[in-house]
C-alpha cells in the first residue's frame, strides 16, 4: 500500500536503490543540516537533530532484514522532509517568496545532454519523458527532479566553461531564483507542481565536457557552494510548459499535518 503521507511504496526501489538510499542516509541528513545553527537544529519536538538520530539509528539497527531495511527507509522519507519544513520554519532556511522563471524542460533517453522538450507530465517520479540509462545513483523518489538555474549557467559561461541548459543532466531550468539561497527543505512551485528540494546533485565525469579543463567538480557543492544542481522530491504532479513562473514557497511560520511530508500525487507513466 502508498503511504498517503510521502508517497512510499517498496516497489518503488529496487534492491540496488534501497541499499545506495541506505548507504546515504548520513550523508543526506548531513546535507539537510549544511550551515544550520544547531540552536536552530534543536527546535521542535521531535527536532531536526532528534529525527537525525532516529533515522540513523534505525538504518543501522535494520542490518539485512529486508522487512526492517523498508521499514527504515520509509521512515527516512518520512524524517528528512520533516526536517526540511522545520528548519525552514523555524529560520534554518531563507524564507522568501521570490519568483522566477521555467526557462527549460529537458529529457533524454538515458544520459546527457538532455535536450529541451516543450511540455512535460511530471509524476511522482519525475518528468514521464525522461529516463535514466543508468540507475546507479539515479531515479530514486528523493531525486524525481533534477533543478538547475540559468543564471547560474551564465556566470559559468562567464568564466568559459562551455555548460548550457540540459548538459548537465537538469530536468528542469529556471532564472530569476537566487539559487545560492536555496537548500533541501525548501519547496518550489513550478507552474502546476510542487517540489520540495532533497539534496544537492554531486556531479560525475559524464558531464565533464561542459566544463573547461572538464573539470565537473566546477559544480560540486561542496567545493562551489551555492552552484550545485538540486534534487527534488514531487509534493505535486502536474503539467509543466516554459514560461511557468517558479515560487520559492515562503515558511509560514507554522507547522501543521498537511505539511510535513510530501502528499504526493499523480504517477509516472
Amino acid at each position: 500500500m502508498r503511504c498517503q503521507e510521502c508517497g512510499h511504496h517498496p516497489d518503488d526501489y529496487t534492491p540496488s536503490d534501497l541499499a545506495s538510499t541506505l548507504d546515504l542516509a548520513a550523508v543526506l541528513w548531513d546535507l539537510i543540516l549544511d550551515r544550520v545553527d544547531p540552536a536552530l537544529a534543536s527546535r521542535g519536538t521531535p527536532s531536526a537533530l532528534d529525527l537525525r538520530e532516529r533515522s540513523v539509528a534505525q538504518v543501522l539497527l535494520a542490518g539485512d532484514d529486508p522487512e526492517r531495511r523498508q521499514d527504515a527507509l520509509h521512515r527516512l522519507a518520512h524524517d528528512l522532509t520533516r526536517a526540511g519544513r522545520l528548519l525552514h520554519e523555524y529560520g534554518g532556511t531563507p524564507t522568501t517568496g521570490a519568483a522566477g522563471t521555467l526557462e527549460s524542460i529537458n529529457a533524454s533517453r538515458g544520459g546527457v545532454p538532455k535536450t529541451a522538450v516543450m511540455e512535460a507530465e511530471v509524476g511522482r517520479l519525475g518528468l514521464a519523458v525522461d529516463k535514466q540509462a543508468n540507475r546507479k545513483h539515479h531515479g530514486r523518489p528523493w531525486q524525481a527532479l533534477s533543478l538547475w538555474s540559468l543564471d547560474v549557467i551564465e556566470s559559468l559561461n562567464a568564466e568559459g566553461h562551455p555548460v548550457s541548459a540540459g548538459s548537465c543532466g537538469e530536468n528542469l531550468t529556471v532564472s530569476g531564483i537566487e539559487w545560492a539561497a536555496l537548500r533541501p527543505g525548501m519547496r518550489l512551485g513550478i507552474g502546476e507542481v510542487l517540489a520540495e528540494l532533497s539534496s544537492y546533485a554531486i556531479p560525475c565525469a559524464k558531464i565533464r565536457d561542459s566544463f573547461v579543463g572538464r573539470d565537473f567538480n566546477r559544480i560540486h557543492h561542496e567545493r562551489h557552494p551555492g552552484v550545485s544542481r538540486m534534487y527534488a522530491w514531487v509534493v505535486r504532479g502536474g503539467t509543466v510548459r516554459p514560461g511557468d513562473p517558479v515560487v520559492v514557497e515562503p515558511a509560514t511560520g507554522r507547522l501543521d499535518s498537511e505539511r510535513t511530508a510530501p502528499l504526493v500525487v499523480g504517477e509516472r507513466h
